[in-house]
């Protein structure tokens, strides 16, 4: 009070200061920034030498060219020096090709040769190259790349690549960037009867890109090129390379797409054959494409050097379409920059660029007359072909195929080269026949038997790794196509055997309805493969185009012997504000030579784009402060601090939200009362330091209060309070991975006691992510918890006995929130039986997820069609029909679950934006199978997950966000009360019973040591069979204690069992957390046994007095509202509980304002 108090900076923030700093830089360098220099970039405007306080340069106006705008030649000067000349400007406009390839290589009125200067070749290392594969700097991606990681290749591509920035505006590129703005923003449409919504990615926005590709794209074709390798698609309408000549009939011939504009371009098209160019320049036996390579580079040297629109864009809004296998190797290196719809799409060896290439349908067109000839295949019932494949040997994949598959089954008609015929195609027999039809790599990636077996309605089976699928950005290969790495041929009968026959109809019901995007037409018709083809060029230009630049340019302007200062902002596409210095000017002259200065110098102080960044990183910086907890509203201060605690002196007061307070966990008679908790801190020298970062402020229950009336108002507080040391100190804010986990000192078992002390924790240091946007359901949230934590006391409700509750008062006022504001949206995605399909289990050990999915879907009150307004986002799955479709049996693994689930993930974050504003924060859902946990924990950990299978250690179950599911019984699903209730407490003559199969390996040490050992112990295994199962239901309703032990996992049936006939459950099962937790006194109506003390189980029970049994059999009897199933529900009932705690958790897991 008095002394000068000193802090030393807490190491964890100092720790956080040095990587935001670091990320700085890191965002300075990706952002192009420093071009190799961080410091020197903030000053410079290019990339050129910093010679002194200030840069010259020179704009030269090079108007002898075609077009006016021309590539600008940029001279850096320095200041006092009178004609140094330093070219930071790199060489990247395509010099003029000594070979003319077509009949007009000049444009009339203009020498083309004029028109480039000190261009004689093209960029060696372009930024953001897109010549190289992504795929190919992942190294931890393996050998294989799946459908998956594709997508993230995509994604990741999208949000880090772009395409060169034009050297000069234009109106299509503002085109270009709205109608990016309006598929991304695109409403949810799946009303069109032609587009099947599980057939892509996300409908809607390829709907509404289609949409704006008819309205506004316009094509320019160069006219330039020799016949027949440019400009001649008749001499390859036919056979593999088909797509090609199609394509450029189609694209010649169109008038809707085709402008002779090209200002108005918004892409342009070089009409070139890959296999007209292999046919005429590829020297036989020469093994050597480079006069290929010479040839295409020639071409676009006459392009580039008679037109300025390559150079304009680095060649980014050009493309080709192109199907020969050599197409990426002889395109690589001088056309890597454009768009390339090629064939062969390998996303590992080929430098296949997701997010810019196309992959290009290999169709196989046998009359160009009538390319649909023999369209379509037998109905599926009529295919009695498990699997074809025929075709030439053609690399290393298709004779492994026969190895193991030629003539080894009946089931698998797998040839090599089939006998030809003149009156009948077997090939094509086949194909209409077959189930499944294998599409297996040649020598390259690319089959044309994708597109036959769709034309065939064959479902196809592809083997061939790291292929990228045609229009992979809008389809969903997975739901109409088997994808079967080259590994695994040898398993190939089982894994197309273990796909049901409900999913196969599925699939080929799908094979026809996608069939429409790979049909040529002699007329092109709306989404067919031709307007297919293009879209996927034009989406990926879409989203591939650069933001409007908004550049703010400080200009100092000399003539003569005056200077004056001139600053203007340039916004696209076209907006100059100048304003003059203290004297006045001629503006429109001095305007003019601000934007062509006609010889006269101009001198760049700093382009403001940077400072803008500059700006905007160190505002970042602060948020993070914010966000990660240095300030709590105060950013100084808190890098000082150690706490959220008022300064005095030497001692900070700190108050302990007293949610855990385990003397009032069982006191309803007290609302929430702070333990003041001082913490003193003491300058650095003392010989007492002590500064404790983790404050003793958690509070725990000493003892298990046994007695009817749980509450003692005279129950000093303080003395609850221990050394918590056991909690984490510095827990990581990820909801994936178990509180309990990081609990060092916790031991093999974590007693309900430390369960309480971890979600307390876990409520005061772990939150949900912060939401991208503002919405008013969070504020509800917000209000609603406020209201739950300073809810008034009140125990007069005659159907809640408050003794079995953690805190009845917030338990009642939660409740009663929820029923007046909750509201929930349900995924309409999803298809039968895994999604929305209750019925399927309504009966047996998982029937809570059925029975829940059935009451939720069926609440007119909770649910809303309206997703903006909703509090909470259901994903309607069931984790059994899950295991029962799609597990493959003795596989042990789980992954094609796992990846089932991704993929729905993957829809629903793409097809709407609720996902991702909380990164799953606000998403549930309800699932009882074992497996649940592992399946879910990596792609779903971020959502509430309600779970049978409640491991606290080991399944990375998330006191305070998972939600523990009550894992029911269901015999009859007419009567799910049928047999309900059981003896009263006096005619029950039996200590103990349990009766079960022996899973896991707690239940023979159970049977080990009670089975036939003692007659008040009625332990067995499996009972004999009996109508209705009457021994084991007699047992349970006249037993004083039903045993709930654990099976393979934590979870049994047996707990709500032994409520549902009113027995006193005990539970043998180390670190489960029971039902309801986060509200239920479990210790006042249920015994808990550790697994070790199996031994001593009947002296734990007979050390229970008589009238303790009696208030906990009544504590039963008062509990067991909670745990009931109605065929309607009712309010408190277990669908309510269930979805009570999934909002609870979520109420008090919500970021505060």
């Amino acid at each position: 009070m008095g002394n000068e108090t000193r802090y030393l900076l807490e190491i964890k923030k100092f720790v956080w200061l040095v990587a935001v700093v670091f990320a700085m830089f890191m965002i300075f360098q990706y952002f192009e920034f420093p071009y190799g220099d961080v410091v020197s970039s903030l000053f410079s405007v290019h990339k050129g030498q910093i010679a002194g306080e200030t840069t010259h340069f020179h704009l030269h106006n090079n108007n002898n060219t075609s077009d006016a705008s021309s590539p600008i030649s940029v001279t850096f000067l320095p200041p006092n020096s009178p004609a140094l000349t330093l070219p930071t400007t790199v060489n990247t406009t395509l010099s003029n090709p000594t070979i003319p390839l077509g009949p007009d290589t000049s444009k009339p009125g203009g020498d083309a040769s004029k028109s480039v200067k000190n261009f004689n070749e093209l960029p060696k290392n372009p930024v953001n190259s897109d010549n190289k594969s992504p795929a190919k700097d992942d190294a931890r991606m393996g050998d294989v790349v799946t459908l998956s990681q594709m997508h993230d290749i995509l994604v990741h591509n999208r949000a880090s690549s772009r395409s060169m920035k034009p050297r000069w505006s234009s109106a299509v590129d503002q085109e270009l960037q709205d109608a990016k703005f309006q598929i991304e923003n695109a409403n949810v449409n799946e009303d069109d009867l032609t587009l099947y919504p599980s057939l892509y990615v996300n409908v809607s926005r390829f709907k509404r890109s289609y949409e704006l590709m008819e309205k506004i794209l316009r094509v320019y074709i160069y006219k330039e090129g020799e016949k027949p390798i440019f400009h001649q698609p008749q001499a390859v309408l036919k056979g593999i390379y088909a797509s090609e000549g199609w394509f450029m009939k189609n694209m010649k011939a169109s008038q809707h797409f085709v402008t002779k504009e090209p200002k108005q371009a918004h892409l342009f098209y070089i009409p070139f054959s890959s296999r007209m160019l292999e046919e005429k320049l590829y020297v036989p036996d020469s093994q050597s494409q480079e006069n290929l390579v010479q040839y295409l580079k020639s071409y676009l040297d006459l392009i580039s050097g008679k037109y300025n629109f390559w150079n304009r864009t680095g060649g980014s809004d050009h493309f080709f379409v192109a199907c020969h296998d050599w197409t990426p190797y002889i395109t690589k290196k001088y056309m890597g920059s454009c768009i390339r719809a090629m064939c062969n799409s390998d996303v590992k060896n080929e430098g296949f660029n997701l997010g810019k290439d196309v992959s290009l349908p290999e169709t196989a067109v046998r009359s160009d007359k009538n390319p649909l000839k023999q369209l379509g295949g037998q109905p599926a019932s009529q295919r009695t072909t498990l699997a074809f494949f025929a075709g030439r040997m053609h690399g290393d994949v298709r004779p492994i195929l026969l190895q193991h598959w030629g003539n080894k089954d009946p089931d698998m008609k797998i040839f090599g080269k089939l006998p030809k015929s003149k009156n009948i195609n077997y090939y094509v027999q086949y194909m209409k026949t077959s189930k499944y039809c294998i599409c297996a790599k040649g020598y390259e990636v690319s089959s044309p038997r994708v597109v036959e077996a769709i034309f065939y309605e064959c479902v196809p089976v592809i083997i061939s790794d790291n292929f990228v699928p045609p229009f992979f950005e809008v389809l969903n290969w997975e739901s109409f196509a088997v994808f079967v790495k080259e590994k695994d041929i040898p398993n190939l009968k089982n894994i197309l055997v273990s796909i049901s026959e409900t999913r196969y109809l599925v699939m080929q019901e799908r094979v026809k309805k996608v069939q429409q995007h790979f049909l040529w037409h002699v007329e092109p018709i709306k989404y067919d493969i031709f307007h297919m083809i293009l879209h996927s060029i034009w989406y990926n230009r879409v989203f591939r185009i650069n933001p409007t630049p908004i550049r703010f340019l400080w200009l100092r302007y000399t003539s003569g012997r005056k200077l004056r200062q001139i600053s203007f902002q340039i916004v696209q596409p076209c907006f100059l504000l100048c304003y003059r210095g203290s004297r006045s000017l001629n503006f429109n002259h001095h305007l003019f030579n601000c934007i062509f200065p006609m010889g006269h110098e101009i001198q760049y102080l700093l382009e403001t784009k940077r400072f803008a960044w500059l700006v905007a990183v160190v505002f970042a910086m602060f948020m993070m402060f914010q966000y990660f907890e240095f300030p709590y509203g105060d950013v100084v201060s808190s890098l000082f601090s150690v706490h959220k605690g008022q300064i005095a002196g030497n001692t900070t007061h700190f108050h302990a939200s007293n949610t855990s307070n385990i003397s009032n966990l069982h006191n309803n008679n007290i609302s929430d009362v702070s333990s003041p908790i001082s913490a003193t801190f003491l300058p650095p020298n003392s010989p007492a330091l002590t500064l404790p970062t983790a404050v003793n402020s958690t509070l725990s229950n000493p003892t298990i209060p046994l007695g009817p009336n749980t509450s003692n108002p005279g129950q000093d507080a303080s003395k609850s309070v221990k050394d918590f040391t056991v909690l984490p100190k510095n827990p990581v804010h990820s909801d994936n991975k178990s509180s309990a986990k990081e609990v060092v000192l916790m031991g093999d078992v974590v007693t309900l006691s430390q369960m309480h002390d971890i979600l307390v924790h876990n409520r005061a240091s772990s939150r949900s992510m912060k939401a991208r946007w503002p919405s008013a359901a969070d504020q509800e949230l917000r209000d609603a918890k406020f209201q739950i934590e300073n809810a008034h006391v009140n125990e007069d409700d005659p159907v809640l006995y408050p003794s079995l509750y953690v805190n009845v008062s917030r338990f009642k006022r939660s409740y009663e929130l929820m029923e007046k504001i909750l509201k929930v949206y349900i995924y309409k995605e999803g298809e039968k039986p895994i999604f929305h399909q209750p019925q399927a289990v309504l009966k047996g050990i998982y029937a809570s997820e059925g029975w829940f999915m059935k009451n939720m879907k069926a609440s007119q009150h909770f649910v809303t069609k309206k997703p903006k307004q909703a509090h909470l986002f259901y994903i309607p799955f069931s984790s059994r029909m899950l295991e029962e479709k799609l597990y493959v049996p003795d596989s042990h693994s789980h992954k094609n679950l796992v990846k089932y689930l991704k993929s729905y993930l993957d829809l629903i974050a793409g097809k709407y934006n609720f996902w991702n504003r909380t990164g799953g924060s606000d998403h549930f859902f309800v699932a009882c199978h074992d497996w649940t946990p592992s399946i879910t924990k990596k792609i779903m950990g971020s959502c509430i997950r309600a779970m049978c299978n409640s491991d606290v250690k080991n399944e990375g179950f998330n006191l305070g966000k998972d939600v523990s599911l009550p894992e029911t019984t269901i015999k009859s699903v007419k009567n799910p009360l049928k047999e309900f209730g059981g003896k009263p407490a006096s005619q029950r003559t039996t200590l103990a019973f349990f009766a079960g199969r022996m899973h896991g390996d707690v239940r023979p040490i159970l049977l080990q040591h009670w089975e036939n050992k003692d007659p008040d112990m009625k332990i067995f295994g499996m009972l004999p069979k009996s109508k209705n199962n009457k021994n084991y239901v007699q047992y349970m309703k006249s037993s004083k204690y039903c045993i709930c032990a654990k099976g393979y996992e934590v979870n049994s049936p047996r707990v709500v069992e032994a409520i549902f006939y009113e027995c006193v459950p005990v539970i043998i099962s180390d670190n489960f957390v029971p039902p309801f937790f986060e509200v239920l006194n479990w210790e006042s109506f249920a015994v808990f046994v550790k697994e070790k003390d199996i031994p001593n189980l009947k002296n734990i029970l007979v050390s229970i007095s008589e009238t303790r049994y009696l208030v906990m059999q009544e504590r039963v009897k008062k509990v067991q509202q909670h745990f009931l199933w109605h065929v309607k529900p009712i309010k408190y009932d277990i669908f309510h509980m269930i979805l009570h705690s999934i909002w609870y958790n979520r109420v008090f897991r919500i970021n505060p304002n």
